[in-house]
């Protein structure tokens, strides 16, 4: 199991890479408004595959009776909804085009990336019966070959003077070569037929999955809307670039790792009392990481973003601080998606995502709407999200029956690490005459950086632990799938 943990972030890891270089070697060929076309495209793509997803991925790889012909089944339904989608927004920008003006001279674009649609939800199936299998090498084999093609192909047509065309290009090569990877390694589970009453039970799961995708999605772009029609464009801009640390952590380890558990759990039919361990260091490995991070960023990251950014992004450094400690809390109460899919709980999961969506939403525009600045909103919200949150991490403890003694037992070396190292930033802080210079920021963060790695020396022992419990997980599964016929 910690392979796969390892290979599934290590491949979103090189993902955000990769993009990131690409989008920059692409800003010198293209214009900001050839990108703004793009950004303004991708959202509705991606609610698009959202829709057309309806939870079958999840459904898929947590059913342990899962059979060819209701793979088959399933994957011709994908198919009849991406075109179904897709024939719909083409239809509606068909309409639109005719009236707006500058939407007409985009139309061919949106137009291309209709496709795209159709070849992330006809992936959906393939990929979730490899993941099924554990086989999370596979998966990242075919993920970054599909993403350095897709660059390459777009970098050309950049060079070429595609300009907005080229990541077009990038994204529906990057769809193409995802789709013809996973479809020929899970060509032999699938049984192709159009007996849609198959996917009952699958549906009936998924669309509970599907209902807290759709509320994870407006829970992280609501705030968005809210923060830019009420607040104005500048706190959005600062807001929009200090809330990547609130995603960075989710990105390269929670949301993999959540994956991994639920294939895997799914396959291995592990006992509960196993799970409470497994869980366990799994929430101890991931505070290992998030909770220095957040830590360094409060005491450290408004000095260095100032350095890196400017003055012109002091604001956003500041919201950074006040943000990091929210992403630290939902790298770990995020895991309680998987472990309430796991329990078949997947509508008490969608109501829970319901009332968090609802309130964080409520309290953004309360705030907002009392003419406080975006700073005191940051501030409110972390005050809120250390309830909400904190309150998830003991409903997922106690779903799993864990005793207190062995949250603590998950927790305390990382909480210890970043009470330590912090307090020996600040003192070098103090302890350094002249503020606000790149001499006392090197200080402080070296010893920032030294303390944390010696307080996970003296305490590598609980470490090893809980690395253990996870190392050995879900081989035999894999051994499994392999010599299935």
């Amino acid at each position: 199991m910690l392979a796969n943990l390892i290979t599934s972030s290590g491949m979103n890891v090189y993902r955000a890479t990769l993009q990131f270089l690409f989008n920059a070697a692409l800003t010198h060929y293209l214009t900001p408004a050839e990108f703004g076309i793009v950004n303004f495209i991708l959202p509705l793509v991606t609610l698009v595959v959202l829709l057309g997803d309806f939870g079958l991925s999840t459904a898929i790889v947590r059913d342990r009776d899962l059979g060819a012909r209701e793979a088959g089944a399933a994957f011709t339904l994908s198919i009849f909804f991406a075109l179904l989608i897709g024939l719909a927004v083409d239809g509606s920008l068909l309409a639109f085009s005719y009236a707006n003006g500058p939407i007409r001279d985009v139309a061919p674009i949106i137009f291309a990336f209709s496709v795209m649609p159709l070849l992330s939800l006809a992936t959906i199936v393939p990929r979730s019966l490899v993941e099924r299998k554990l086989a999370y090498p596979e998966i990242a084999a075919v993920e970054a070959a599909a993403i350095s093609i897709g660059a390459v192909c777009g970098l050309v047509c950049a060079l070429r003077g595609a300009g907005a065309w080229s990541l077009v290009v990038f994204h529906l090569s990057t769809q193409l070569i995802r789709f013809i990877g996973f479809f020929v390694r899970s060509r032999a589970d699938i049984r192709f037929n159009l007996r849609w009453a198959l996917t009952r039970r699958l549906l009936s799961f998924g669309g509970w999955v599907f209902g807290s995708s759709l509320l994870t999605f407006l829970f992280r772009n609501g705030d968005n809307i809210i923060i830019g029609a009420m607040l104005g464009s500048a706190a959005l801009g600062a807001y929009s670039f200090a809330y990547q640390f609130i995603l960075l952590p989710l990105m390269i380890l929670t949301w993999p790792a959540s994956g991994v558990l639920l294939a895997t759990f799914s396959r291995d039919r592990l006992d509960i009392v196993k799970a409470r361990k497994i869980v366990g260091s799994v929430v101890c490995l991931t505070a290992l990481v998030t909770f220095p991070a957040a830590a360094f960023i409060v005491v450290e990251g408004p000095e260095v973003l100032y350095y890196v950014l400017g003055p012109r992004w002091q604001v956003a450094a500041q919201i950074a601080a006040i943000l990091a400690p929210i992403g630290a809390l939902q790298s770990l109460s995020s895991y309680v998606g998987p472990i309430l899919l796991l329990r078949g709980w997947a509508k008490p999961l969608f109501l829970l995502n319901l009332s968090t969506t609802i309130s964080t939403l409520l309290l953004f525009v309360a705030v907002s709407w009392f003419g406080l600045g975006i700073v005191e909103l940051c501030w409110a919200y972390l005050v809120f999200s250390a309830i909400v949150f904190t309150g998830i991490l003991v409903l997922m403890f106690c779903t799993l029956g864990m005793r207190w003694s062995s949250v603590v037992d998950a927790l305390w070396v990382p909480c210890l690490a970043s009470i330590l190292s912090a307090t020996s930033a600040l003192i070098a802080k103090w302890l350094h005459s002249e503020s606000f210079s790149v001499s006392g920021l090197i200080c402080s963060s070296l010893a920032f950086a030294a303390v944390t790695i010696l307080t996970f020396i003296l305490h590598k022992s609980v470490i090893l632990r809980h690395l253990a419990s996870v190392v050995g997980v879900g081989r035999k599964s894999i051994a499994a799938a392999g010599s299935a016929p």
